[in-house]
């Protein structure tokens, strides 16, 4: 039972039914120990003394964190101070890079401007150059024969003439003498302007020469451009003079008897003859001697070849300007 005053009330019935009148006893029950106003009170001060002493910790625990949270915030700064210090130090090395960058610049830019400057002067001169390389192809395409010319001593012919830096070291000869078709394909040392003066030079040698009544034969036309030529380039002896020289093919042809005499300094001959009731060409060579037409470390006279033509023979001669553009290994890109 709970605590409180209570009344209690008896009445007693004999055996008879009779009862008696009712009796009242009031008392009253006091509550236990533990919820006694002492005992709450106790309570009270055991509570407060708990969330004081949870208030204490709880501080104490917040200090430690917040004094935590103060040395990260420390750190955190100090690492920031630090990158920043090497932020402004990069900045301020950037920044030099970008003042010497600047100053290049400008430097670059000066000297763009004085190549744009001397480039402008080049293109003139090269424009200068290239006119005056053009009109002296005029001149070199003037000297050499045409195919109108040839086309009046020969009726089936063909030219491959395409001078790698438009004047050429290679020249080509077709000229009447008497009874006597002169035939001549040359290659003059060295290649655009400095070969087409040699080349030039070779068309009036070899002109000259087969005008002279002493020279009978391309043999001895050959020896007297050899003569002449030294003579020109002032060659007394090899290796201490300028070795420039002409590689040539030359031939005679009679046009009477179709007899042909050929002599040839490094370039050789071939004709090309139809067997008979066949479609098949059989090819003879006439080689030629192992050595140029100016100063030699081993010169010797020229040797003369003969050999009797028929009707649909064909003669190739040719320079190595048209093989050597093929390339390889060893060889030239182009001639």
């Amino acid at each position: 039972m709970y605590e409180g005053k209570y009344i209690f009330t008896v009445k007693g019935r004999n055996i008879y039914g009779i009862e008696s009148d009712p009796v009242s006893f009031e008392f009253e029950i006091l509550p236990p120990l533990f919820r006694s106003i002492p005992a709450y009170f106790a309570y009270l001060v055991l509570l407060t003394l708990f969330i004081r002493t949870l208030i204490k910790l709880n501080a104490k625990r917040l200090e430690k964190e917040n004094i935590r949270f103060d040395n990260i915030v420390k750190e955190r700064t100090a690492e920031i101070l630090t990158q920043k210090e090497e932020i402004q130090t990069q900045t301020d090395y950037l920044e030099e890079i970008n003042t010497e960058l600047n100053q290049k610049n400008e430097e670059i830019s000066t000297i763009a401007e004085n190549l744009k400057a001397a480039n402008t002067k080049i293109n003139e001169k090269n424009k200068y150059i290239l006119s005056s390389i053009n009109y002296a192809q005029k001149i070199q395409n003037a000297v050499l024969p045409s195919e109108k010319e040839i086309s009046e001593y020969i009726s089936d012919f063909f030219i491959i003439f395409k001078p790698k830096d438009i004047v050429s070291g290679d020249f080509y000869f077709v000229k009447k003498r008497g009874n006597h078709l002169i035939i001549a394909v040359a290659d003059c040392t060295g290649h655009g302007v400095p070969g087409g003066f040699l080349a030039m030079m070779g068309i009036a040698v070899l002109s000259d020469v087969i005008q002279d009544p002493k020279i009978t034969n391309p043999a001895a036309a050959l020896e007297k451009m050899r003569s002449i030529i030294k003579q020109s380039l002032r060659q007394n002896k090899y290796l201490d003079s300028q070795n420039d020289g002409i590689e040539i093919a030359l031939c005679a042809i009679n046009t009477n008897d179709l007899t042909l005499k050929f002599a040839g300094a490094n370039h050789p001959l071939y004709i090309a003859r139809k067997k008979e009731n066949t479609d098949i060409s059989g090819i003879t060579e006439l080689p030629a001697d192992s050595q140029p037409v100016g100063i030699h470390y081993r010169e010797q006279p020229f040797t003369l070849k003969r050999f009797n033509l028929k009707e649909g023979d064909m003669i190739y001669m040719f320079t190595d300007g048209y093989f050597d553009q093929f390339g390889g290994q060893g060889k030239k890109s182009l001639c």
